[in-house]
């Protein structure tokens, strides 16, 4: 339904839901409340209103069997649609069907009225945050602050709580104010603060389970209570981590029961007459769900680029290594070229590498004896023809040689 009427929800997500159960022999009910806010002003809402039947919304099964509770100043006008009314200190309460809201525009002139205020100063207020302690960093070190406070009669609040894995708690430094109607205030710390606030938890194991702890205590009417406790914020792996972890880690909200007695019962009586400025009391009493805002945790940041430095510090290692290596074992001693820019290289020519190989082969042919050429020809004639014409060649190269050195 609040999707389909596109309201907004009042103050942060779920901050006011409150939840009633009550359970009999035969069946149990569940009874929510949720503040939204209208779109506009107030003469822009019979318009608005209207606009819900060219919308064609289909309510589910339970919105087609609830209530919407209007709580009135005064004298409630009369509505065709209105199931029962209910009279309540400073005015009724008329319970609607929620169909009807999206199928008759009637209720348009039930918006348009007087309206006023609903004051909520007489109901219990709890705030709850993490400090920073002086002196010390606050992504380190924390201290966690919850106060409970009551503008109201007097009643039981039990409240609930969960820290994170990476936030541990140190229980010894705990410590409550309780502050009277009058002014006047007792302070209890460690073991004795612990018992009076009847405070219950379940420690983490270190690894990814959370603390839960619970307190319960009875608020007088105009007192308040702070409790204060110190806690330690753990590193975290860095893969844990989201974008803009700078801004801190976010923590859910936290589960608080107030004690109803004498003011209302969670029937539909009661629980329509406690959206009044002043409730009907009932001698039972009962309890109903809260939810608090959730809180921005800073928590100690690891260094992102470390990856980054380690691999580049490692590589250029593992290559000065290498290189070192493949210096003293691989490489050649010829000295490099950028040492030899001064010195002009001496090398020969092809043609005249030619012309000493010609004149080395000319002296041997020259340095032969006829001993030599008879057993070069034994040797040669064992390899058949060509061998024998090899000879014949060589023979040949040799009288030509011979008969130049003679002339000269």
């Amino acid at each position: 339904l609040l999707s389909s009427l596109v309201l907004q929800v009042a103050e942060s997500p779920l901050a006011s839901l409150t939840l009633a159960v009550q359970r009999s022999k035969s069946e149990a009910s569940v009874r929510a409340s949720l503040d939204v806010v209208l779109p506009g002003d107030v003469a822009s809402l019979p318009a608005w209103l209207n606009s819900f039947a060219a919308r064609k919304v289909e309510t589910c099964v339970a919105a087609a069997s609830s209530d919407v509770a209007f709580w009135w100043p005064g004298t409630a006008p009369g509505l065709p649609e209105a199931r029962q009314t209910y009279n309540v200190h400073g005015g009724q309460v008329v319970l609607v069907p929620t169909a009807s809201l999206l199928q008759q525009s009637s209720i348009a002139q039930f918006f348009s009225g007087p309206w006023t205020s609903q004051g909520s100063d007489n109901r219990p207020r709890v705030m709850r945050d993490m400090l920073s302690q002086e002196g010390r960093s606050e992504r380190t070190h924390g201290r966690y602050l919850l106060r409970l406070s009551n503008p109201g009669r007097s009643r039981y609040i039990r409240f609930l709580d969960q820290l994170p894995f990476f936030i541990r708690p140190l229980w010894h430094s705990i410590r409550a104010v309780w502050v009277d109607a009058t002014g006047a205030s007792v302070e209890l710390a460690g073991a004795e603060a612990i018992k009076r606030l009847q405070l219950q938890f379940t420690a983490s194991d270190g690894l990814r389970s959370p603390t839960d702890f619970s307190l319960s205590l009875a608020l007088k009417s105009g007192g308040s209570v702070s409790i204060f406790l110190d806690v330690l914020k753990n590193f975290i792996n860095f893969r844990e981590f989201s974008y803009a972890c700078e801004k801190g880690f976010d923590v859910g909200g936290a589960v608080w029961l107030d004690d109803e007695a004498g003011d209302g019962t969670i029937g539909t009586v009661g629980f329509a007459a406690s959206l009044g400025p002043m409730s009907s009391s009932e001698p039972r009493p009962s309890y109903r769900l809260h939810f608090t805002e959730g809180m921005i945790v800073m928590v100690p940041m690891p260094d992102f680029s470390m990856p980054f430095n380690v691999v580049a510090l490692s590589s250029t290692a593992a290559t000065f290594f290498f290189g070192s290596i493949f210096r003293m074992t691989a490489a050649s001693h010829s000295p490099h070229w950028c040492t030899m820019r001064g010195t002009k290289q001496k090398t020969l020519h092809p043609l005249q590498v030619m012309a000493l190989i010609l004149l080395a082969g000319c002296a041997g042919l020259n340095a032969l004896s006829p001993e030599n050429m008879a057993q070069l020809s034994t040797f040669l004639s064992q390899a058949g023809d060509q061998g024998k014409e090899l000879y014949d060649h060589i023979a040949f190269a040799k009288d030509k040689v011979d008969s130049i050195l003679a002339k000269r």
